[in-house]
């Protein structure tokens, strides 16, 4: 299972798949990865970019097919290294890439996660994606999150991301686990989440996926699900009044979580400019006797 054919001849082809063939024969997958990473440094010297990234891409589907997750993913890191020296465009790098990091096992392991966020920082030259990354590396990297059962981790990047089935799925399973009660904290958080994004199109989309899967009946709602869903209402016009209404109508049930009570606030900065006010502080002065 060895990729050698964008080799030049000026390098000993031969030799070096020789080499590689006799390692991976002997199951000596750190002598192979060392190969692979010393006949890329010649390429790069050279720079001859593209035999570098088919070679290293070769090196990485090599590896894995092989169990060496560590291996792949420092063949993984001087890829991205290679884009990089070869100037080379996100759109005519991320389908091979996602192509590679789909190779990878399910799970959130080290080399795994660490290759994603490498391509993740890489991707924010791009201007268009410069505050968080390209969207289908944030999937990436919130499904494996996901799959490790690490909710917490995942859902920050499942936000910025375009795809957000598999998050509904996890906010399902990820609620059903704590206090039935609770289960409308889930949801408010992560809509007001979206909606401080500026992203209502998601922000509604995983609201009413989510409603639907948990609390099919409307008339079981509780007052913090019918806030959220008046405020979606709501933002869609230019409607403070509304709005301000609306939160001080269900000020006890915002009260619940003090995340939700201070995005409240924050929502009203961000659409209506209404800047928040800031308590005035008394000093206390003693008595004069």
């Amino acid at each position: 299972f060895l990729y050698t054919t964008h080799l030049s001849t000026k390098m000993s082809t031969k030799a070096v798949i020789g080499r590689l063939t006799k390692a991976i024969s002997n199951q000596k997958y750190y002598e192979a990865a060392q190969i692979y990473k010393t006949t890329n440094r010649r390429l790069v010297m050279k720079k001859k970019y593209p035999e570098s990234i088919n070679f290293l891409s070769s090196g990485i589907k090599c590896m894995l097919k092989h169990e060496q997750q560590n291996s792949a993913g420092e063949l993984g890191l001087l890829l991205i290294k290679t884009y990089e020296l070869a100037n080379l465009s996100l759109d005519d790098t991320i389908d091979g890439l996602i192509d590679l990091l789909e190779k990878f096992p399910q799970g959130s392991q080290a080399p795994k996660v660490d290759l994603i966020k490498s391509c993740l920082e890489w991707s924010k030259n791009d201007k268009r994606y410069e505050v968080d990354g390209h969207p289908d590396l944030n999937f990436l990297l919130g499904r494996a999150h996901y799959e490790s059962k690490q909710y917490g981790k995942a859902q920050p990047y499942f936000i910025v991301s375009d795809k957000q089935d598999l998050h509904v799925k996890m906010l399902v399973e990820w609620s059903s686990k704590g206090y039935k009660s609770e289960r409308d904290l889930f949801i408010a958080k992560t809509t007001l989440k979206f909606i401080l994004n500026q992203n209502l199109k998601d922000a509604n989309y995983i609201f009413k996926e989510y409603t639907r899967l948990v609390f099919p009946k409307k008339k079981s709602w509780s007052p913090l699900l019918n806030f959220i869903s008046f405020t979606l209402l709501t933002l869609e016009r230019d409607a403070y009044p509304v709005y301000s209404f609306l939160v001080k109508t269900y000020t006890p049930s915002l009260e619940r979580d003090n995340e939700i009570l201070e995005n409240t606030t924050k929502i009203s900065e961000i659409y209506y400019g209404v800047k928040k006010t800031k308590r005035r502080r008394f000093r206390h002065v003693p008595k004069l006797v």
